[in-house]
């Protein structure tokens, strides 16, 4: 009777202990949390290149905390803007004015990823 009953927990702890180490494997297979996607316009001022409109006309809405701007121009110098703290989702513009002159470059860089680099064309 007692044997019985050692070997019926035997059995059960083995079960627990299997489905702990399945669910852990499991779990351990789950991708991480995915890049967002996002589709962006950016335009910048034809007469002034320092003024530059980027808007998000798709896509994952993103935490502005997320995000910075990295601006450069032909000389290789590069200035970086942080968003302010909001959400930042279609349809809405950022209008951003830089330092930099004959600006060549803009990217928008996100924690997970880079989501958007755009040359500039000199006229």
């Amino acid at each position: 009777m007692a044997s019985e009953m050692i070997g019926e927990m035997l059995k059960l702890s083995i079960a627990v202990m299997l489905v702990a180490v399945l669910s852990m494997s499991v779990y351990a297979l789950l991708p991480d949390e995915r890049v967002p996607y996002v589709e962006i316009e950016l335009v910048v001022n034809e007469t002034n290149s320092s003024i530059i409109d980027i808007t998000h006309v798709g896509g994952d809405p993103l935490k502005a905390s997320e995000v910075k701007i990295v601006v450069k121009n032909e000389t290789g110098y590069q200035d970086e803007h942080l968003l302010p703290d909001q959400v930042w989702r279609f349809p809405q513009t950022i209008h951003l004015t830089t330092n930099l002159m004959n600006v060549s470059e803009v990217s928008v860089i996100h924690l997970r990823a880079v989501l958007a680099i755009a040359e500039v064309e000199q006229t």
